[in-house]
């Protein structure tokens, strides 16, 4: 079993509802399923952050990422993908979340910097982490802030009409 599915079935993400050990209940079937589709959500990100927060500190440290890094290393590896060191992605992470303690991701950090799903999803989810890895930049919406890859915010302003 993965790292990542070993934390949520143990309960780590939220308490599980089930009432029995190791196992999902609906209602946190559904909370993963909406944490996973949208990892931007605040309470996504409280979810994903518990799940990887290995030692419940409130911080999640470069041990804690390359503990699940590890694990896409050998995914990519077994898919023949190119490898990605964790010393690069690590620079990468920091850079892109910019944590307000170096070595010290929080909650806040997270939340600020927009790229939450990409954080957690370079962790624990690969086929996520190369679609956004091979993505072709001109494609990067670049007048909002949600992350997407629309072409100009059409999809954006679309959503923010439509809702």
């Amino acid at each position: 079993m993965f790292s990542v599915t070993r934390r949520i079935f143990s309960g780590a993400c939220r308490p599980l509802s089930s009432g029995v050990a190791e196992k999902l209940g609906y209602h946190d079937f559904i909370w993963l399923l909406l944490s996973e589709e949208d990892k931007t959500s605040d309470t996504a990100i409280n979810y994903w952050f518990r799940a990887i927060d290995l030692d419940d500190d409130g911080y999640i440290t470069p041990y804690e990422m390359e503990f699940f890094y590890k694990e896409q290393l050998h995914r990519m590896d077994c898919l023949a993908q190119e490898v990605v060191q964790f010393e690069d992605i690590l620079c990468q992470m920091t850079d892109m979340v910019k944590p307000a303690r170096e070595g010290y991701v929080t909650v806040l950090d997270l939340k600020r910097c927009k790229q939450a799903g990409v954080f957690f999803n370079v962790l624990f989810n690969l086929t996520k982490f190369i679609q956004y890895d091979q993505k072709d930049p001109t494609q990067v919406c670049g007048s909002c802030t949600c992350g997407c890859w629309c072409v100009g915010g059409w999809m954006c302003r679309l959503i923010r009409v439509c809702v």
